[in-house]
This record gives C-alpha cells, sequence and structure tokens, in this order.
C-alpha cells in the first residue's frame, strides 16, 4: 500500500473513533477531536516525525486543523439538531398522551359529580319519606296535635333534614376537594414535562451555538448569520415555552 492510500486507511480508522487527519500548523499530521482538541500524530505514537510524514505522506493532502474543526461543528451541528427535532417529537407525543388522559379524567370526574348528586337525591327522598311516616293519621293526629308530640316530631324531621343536607354538602366537598388535588397533579406533571422539554432543547441550543464558536469561519458575515439563527430558535423556543406554560390550570 502507497503511502496516500496508508494515509487514507489511518485517517479511516481515525474517523471511526471521532478524530479527523490534519495537517498540523507547526508538526507534521495531527488528530482533532470534537471538541477541537489537537493531537499531534508523532508525540502520541512516540513515532519521529519524519517516519509519520514517511508513513502517511504529505500532510497537505489533508485538510488543515481549521478545516477539521468546521467538518466537527457542521457534523455535530446535525447531530444535535436531529436530537432537537427528536426531543420535539417525543415531547409531541408525551404531551398527546397527557391530553388524552386529561379529557378522561374530566369526563370521569364529571361522572363522579352527577353520580353522587343522583345518589344524594334518592337518599334524600328515602329519608324524606321515612320522616313522614312518623306522623300520625286520623284521630291519633288530632291528638299528637294536641299533646305536642306531632311539634316534636316535626322538630325532629326537621332537624335531620338539616344533618343530611349538611352530610351531603360535606361529602360533595370531599370529591370537589379530592377531584382539584388531582387536576393540580396533573397540572404540576404537564408543567414539569414542559420544563424538562424546554431545558432540554435550550441546552441542544447551546451546544450547537458552542460548536458553531469553535468553528474555524469567523468571517463577520458568516457569525452573523449563524448567530441570527441561532437567536431565531432560541426565541422561538422561549415563546412557545411562555404559551404553554401560560394555559390555565382548569383547563386540564
Amino acid at each position: 500500500m502507497g503511502h496516500v492510500g496508508l494515509g487514507k486507511a489511518f485517517a479511516a480508522v481515525l474517523q471511526s473513533r471521532g478524530y479527523l487527519l490534519a495537517q498540523g500548523d507547526r508538526r507534521s499530521h495531527v488528530a482533532v477531536d470534537y471538541r477541537g482538541e489537537v493531537y499531534a500524530i508523532a508525540r502520541y505514537t512516540g513515532a519521529k516525525t519524519k517516519d509519520v510524514r514517511k508513513r502517511l505522506g504529505d500532510e497537505m493532502a489533508f485538510p488543515s486543523v481549521g478545516e477539521a474543526k468546521a467538518r466537527h461543528a457542521e457534523r455535530m451541528t446535525e447531530m444535535l439538531r436531529h436530537h432537537v427535532r427528536g426531543a420535539e417529537e417525543r415531547r409531541s407525543s408525551e404531551a398527546a398522551n397527557l391530553l388524552q388522559f386529561r379529557k378522561q379524567v374530566v369526563v370521569r370526574q364529571r361522572a363522579e359529580r352527577t353520580q353522587l348528586e343522583s345518589d344524594h337525591g334518592a337518599r334524600q327522598a328515602r329519608e324524606a319519606q321515612e320522616r313522614a311516616k312518623r306522623f300520625a293519621r286520623g284521630l291519633r293526629a288530632l291528638w299528637h296535635r294536641v299533646t305536642g308530640r306531632h311539634a316534636k316530631t316535626r322538630e325532629q324531621n326537621e332537624r335531620e333534614a338539616c344533618e343530611g343536607l349538611l352530610r351531603d354538602r360535606a361529602e360533595r366537598d370531599t370529591l370537589v376537594h379530592r377531584q382539584l388535588d388531582e387536576r393540580r397533579a396533573l397540572h404540576q406533571q404537564i408543567k414539569r414535562m414542559r420544563r424538562e422539554h424546554a431545558d432540554q432543547v435550550a441546552e441542544l441550543h447551546r451546544d450547537i451555538a458552542s460548536f458553531h464558536e469553535h468553528s474555524v469561519d469567523k468571517s463577520p458575515e458568516r457569525g452573523k448569520r449563524d448567530k441570527e439563527k441561532f437567536l431565531r430558535e432560541e426565541r422561538s423556543t422561549r415563546r412557545s415555552r411562555r404559551s404553554r406554560d401560560d394555559e390555565p390550570s382548569h383547563e386540564i
């Protein structure tokens, strides 16, 4: 295998491990990792520079350190953008599942309240009939009025009816409070999911910006375009996050 072929083979092996073979500024061949760190092949292999050049061929056949950094930045940026898209897709899926669960909760809670109202109505009617049976009929009813027993029975019935209403109200309040706690817990879960997603996407955008900074293309026009694109994405993320977090909790 010739020097050129050996150099390309060595470059392919390096690339499979996350490095790019490049021409050093002051040395022969160097390897550049995705962070932009530069490693002199001769120094890290213990070989002499002339031997490395003899084995791998002319270093000028390989990209410069700056070009290698730019390639890493481009590749890593695309990978990170892929992760951003994946995070968005996962958030959409999780949001859809939570939305469906929220609808199920609303339907179930409404059915629980309707059932409780129905049970209260049936029980109130049944208890009213039982209280009405306490009143005597005919001559005995007249006698109970004369002796005051009718008045005592009426007072007992009124007291029990009031107690029944208070009992029903307490049961209804207990149900409502339990349902509100369930809704608040669900709302917190939704907010936590949105916050975690926003933090994850923001971190990915910061990583993208960091890789752009490692790029050697520092021309004002290119730097301006990258910065404007990054800022647009950040503003879009923040607007989306604010609009979702500002949703009223009663919609849960």
